[in-house]
């Protein structure tokens, strides 16, 4: 079997792992915590717009690694770029994806019930500093941002590439968002938390 193949059936598969840990994951926790997970804020809103393409894309994505599996002629309607169309390439665009969706996994069990996708109507009742939040003011986005590109990688395209564009761009606007809100509840305490930990991870 060549990577070319191998990555048909690696993708195929992988974002359907991540479609049933997320589907497990948030009817777990909303069923728990009498709380929606997944807020997306009020229709119209640039918090809903995020949300809303961030998902569209999710799902485009894994219906075509499917169909790509099924049927390997689409490749030819999704613009390769051959330069990185190589087994090397494609390899490291695998192992970022393990090794982002490894630390999404972890942070989302050190998180445990307080984890949430997106802005919650109500605020927090406490700020997150611990753990990997250490290190990183946005470890899970900047793993998100991480698989993101490994996907451009592990499928070298135009498609892709436009994946890599609008999630990495709906992932800053969403940053920036939650920056506010945080800052909003919980005022100095998260700005000193700002002024010590880097906003993604070695830069502040």
């Amino acid at each position: 079997m060549d990577i070319i193949e191998f990555n048909r059936w690696f993708l195929a598969l992988f974002f359907a792992s991540v479609a049933l840990f997320y589907a497990v994951r948030v009817t777990f926790l909303a069923k728990k915590t009498q709380e929606t997970v997944t807020p997306i804020g009020p229709r119209g809103s640039l918090h809903f717009y995020v949300h809303i393409i961030f998902r569209v894309f999710r799902v485009a994505i894994l219906l075509l690694c499917w169909l790509r599996l099924i049927s390997p002629e689409t490749d030819n309607s999704i613009g390769i770029i051959a330069s990185l169309w190589t087994a090397p390439v494609m390899i490291v665009g695998d192992v970022l994806m393990l090794a982002a969706m490894a630390g999404i996994i972890a942070i989302n069990f050190f998180m445990s019930d307080r984890w949430r996708s997106g802005i919650p109507e109500k605020a927090p009742k406490e700020l997150i500093t611990s753990g990997p939040y250490r290190y990183s003011r946005n470890p899970m986005m900047l793993f998100v941002m991480v698989a993101q590109l490994g996907f451009f990688l592990a499928l070298p395209s135009l498609f892709s590439l436009v994946c890599l564009v609008v999630g990495v761009t709906s992932v800053f606007i969403q940053e920036s968002l939650e920056r506010k809100a945080l800052s909003d509840a919980f005022g100095d305490l998260y700005r000193e938390y700002c002024a010590q930990t880097p906003r993604w991870l070695l830069l502040r």
